[in-house]
């Protein structure tokens, strides 16, 4: 008997507008060399990031701009705040460690609205080392709900 498996989702780690990922002002994540992904404009008035799926947080940078995340079936993502928030000490405030387990929905960072600026108020998702298919569940422009809205079916 041979058991197929199932679509993995993922979730809208943050509340606001969706924008490809071709058109951040960023070469790097632009032209793809971090992967596919999208590019969600952060709701000023939530400012958290959530977990997109359930895995482990498999890198942390010390000012929690960045994180890689590896989910259950072992699909990598890579979860970067801000263009040039690395910059900011104190910006962005971890409620998780590297190692942490982590659940669909669970609180990752929050982003400090006293230090951001318009350019630290974007989350960029990507799948840095994708050898599944990837199928976006959303439409360029739409607003997302965080931990509701699923935004990527990913197969095997």
């Amino acid at each position: 008997m041979m058991f197929r498996k199932s679509a993995e989702h993922i979730y809208a780690p943050a509340t606001g507008t969706t924008m490809n990922l071709q058109n951040v002002d960023d070469e790097v994540f632009a032209n793809g060399m971090m992967g596919p992904g999208l590019v969600i404009n952060i709701a000023p008035s939530e400012l958290c990031i959530y977990a997109p799926a359930a895995g482990t947080v498999d890198a942390l940078y010390p000012t929690g701009h960045a994180l890689g995340l590896k989910t259950k079936t072992g699909t990598a993502l890579l979860l970067h705040v801000g263009l040039e928030s690395f910059k900011k000490k104190g910006l962005i405030k971890k409620y998780i460690s590297k190692g942490d387990m982590v659940r669909k929905g669970q609180l990752l960072l929050e982003i400090d609205p006293s230090i951001a600026d318009p350019t630290d108020l974007i989350i960029l998702l990507t799948f840095p080392e994708l050898s599944k298919t990837l199928t976006p569940l959303y439409e360029e422009g739409e607003s997302v709900q965080s931990r509701k809205q699923r935004i990527f079916r990913v197969d095997p």
